[in-house]
């Protein structure tokens, strides 16, 4: 889930630096209600997104009030941008509300990534753009197109685009299993998203997703 406020908490997010890090959430009564904020080794470095916190704030509070300490981990990207990795409200929430027993047989879904597809078309590209590095965060730019040949001639595809280069595309046949971002492109045009090029731990190869 997205955070908020970094802007405030720059020098302590500099100090910690990109990557994964164990936070604490802190429920408090803030200057505009209540409001969760998260700790990193006793440091405040950002806030819970409003739209989150108004769904999954009561849920924290009632823990705070039973004496449980609520700890996540938390992800900072390279423009100290910070995102808590736990399931969104709508999931998270009957599991916490779930007796012990019952939790296990209710899955949580991690927050989701969508791969860009055609990764060996477009492996000059995806290297390039990598270098040395083992992985790249950045802005990934999506533009909707037609598909031009074969079964799916005609129908939408997305496009990925870092800067003005290629890296790959997400072809008409995905669409059902992308339908929210088709959905989302079509209503509202070109997207830049964060985004990620890795190298994958299995075969080597350079892949990129997108995180909508």
């Amino acid at each position: 889930m997205n955070a908020s406020a970094e802007s405030y908490f720059q020098e302590a997010l500099r100090a910690l630096g990109p990557g994964n890090h164990n936070s604490t959430l802190q429920r408090a009564d803030g200057p505009f209600g209540m409001e969760t904020s998260i700790y990193v080794k006793g440091k405040k470095i950002a806030q819970m997104l409003r739209q989150y916190d108004d769904e999954l704030g009561p849920e924290l509070s009632k823990l705070a009030e039973a004496g449980v300490t609520v700890e996540a981990a938390i992800s900072i990207d390279e423009e100290l941008e910070v995102k808590i990795l736990i399931p969104f409200p709508q999931e998270l929430i009957p599991w916490l509300q779930a007796s012990p027993d019952v939790r296990p047989s209710l899955p949580l879904k991690p927050p989701s990534a969508v791969r860009i597809k055609e990764s060996g078309k477009f492996q000059p590209a995806l290297s390039a753009i990598l270098g040395k590095l083992t992985e790249w965060k950045g802005t990934i730019r999506l533009e909707l197109s037609q598909e031009t040949s074969g079964k799916y001639a005609g129908q939408s595809k997305i496009i990925a685009f870092v800067g003005d280069t290629q890296i790959g595309t997400i072809g008409a046949r995905y669409k059902d299993q992308e339908q929210a971002l088709f959905e989302r492109m079509e209503d509202s045009g070109p997207l830049d998203l964060k985004g990620s090029i890795y190298l994958s731990a299995f075969d080597g190869e350079p892949y990129a997703s997108v995180y909508p």
